[in-house]
């Protein structure tokens, strides 16, 4: 049986934290992430089997890195402003989060992506038809939250009506 993974680094207690005290103040109606669900997607899902998990947990171990800040300061609507379908948390992409993209990319094989690297913290979905009944129509928030980076995570996903649930399988510090 395969098992739907991704690779990300895992928001702090403090962050998750943060953003929980945000989502509280607000009167949106949409799927808001759980504290312990937010996450930076580094390598975007995919489907192992239990010895693809094991060459997997062995190629992320081989990859090293130094801590290194994150720092998020706008919330805003995304992906894009045409079909809006998440609430996230940005901010200026630091290189050491494009090199380590880059270091997984090239243990997986995988192409590298041409499009820049934008750091973003999903806090919530919602459909883009639902779009028209959200309380405001431009979401431009300055927040300051930080959190240093060092260690990425293998988790795996598994998707239900209700939306993904998430389980850590490993940790990996840099």
């Amino acid at each position: 049986m395969k098992t739907r993974t991704f690779i990300a680094i895992v928001a702090p207690p403090e962050l998750q934290a943060a953003v929980a005290d945000w989502q509280r103040r607000q009167t949106f109606k949409v799927r808001w992430l759980k504290q312990e669900d937010l996450h930076i997607t580094l390598v975007p899902p995919f489907y192992a089997d239990e010895k693809g998990l094991a060459e997997v947990k062995e190629k992320c171990a081989s990859v090293s890195g130094q801590p290194f800040p994150v720092r998020f300061d706008r919330i805003s609507f995304g992906p894009n402003n045409r079909e809006p379908r998440l609430i996230w948390a940005s901010g200026e992409t630091p290189a050491e989060l494009t090199g380590l993209e880059r270091r997984l990319a090239e243990q997986f094989g995988l192409a590298p992506d041409r499009r820049k690297l934008l750091l973003h913290l999903t806090i919530a979905r919602f459909k883009p038809e639902d779009f028209q009944s959200l309380p405001v129509k431009e979401l431009n928030e300055a927040v300051a939250w930080s959190m240093t980076v060092d260690k990425f995570s293998l988790i795996s996903s598994k998707l239900t009506p209700a939306g993904a649930v998430y389980t850590g399988l490993e940790d990996f510090k840099l």
